[in-house]
């Protein structure tokens, strides 16, 4: 088994999907209408992402988080705001030497972008 794709509720589905190619990095690789819901699917990394903007009045979920691995934090946290983000929290160092921080996309969606150094947890399975 292997996770498939993690999917966003947006507002502005052009508005997403331009703040995900353009700013973040994603290339797009679908656009689909289905039963009254316009998607969207981009990748990055081997890794899929689904942006979905229903016909009916929705609440993107904010408990929910998307994290992404960057080479260096500091630049994207210099970036990110000028595209609109918002610093939430951070950035923080935690205990196993990752570097992260917390914003906000362009529909309120939680952004985690971590600066992370490989540990004993990442190398070695079921730890």
């Amino acid at each position: 088994m292997k996770v498939h794709h993690f999917a966003i509720e947006v507002r502005d589905l052009a508005r997403s999907a331009d703040f995900y190619a353009n700013v973040i990095g994603f290339a797009l690789t679908s656009r689909i209408d289905l039963n009254g819901e316009r998607i969207v699917f981009l990748a990055l990394g081997g890794h899929r992402l689904e942006l979905v903007q229903s016909a009916s009045a929705i609440s993107p979920a904010s408990r929910m988080h998307l994290a992404l691995e960057v080479e260096e934090l500091i630049p994207w946290l210099d970036r990110l705001p000028r595209a609109g983000c918002v610093l939430v929290e951070g950035p923080v160092r935690w205990g196993n030497g990752w570097r992260s921080a917390f914003l906000t996309g362009p529909d309120g969606e939680l952004l985690e972008f971590i600066e992370a150094e490989e540990t004993v947890a990442d190398s070695v399975p079921g730890i």
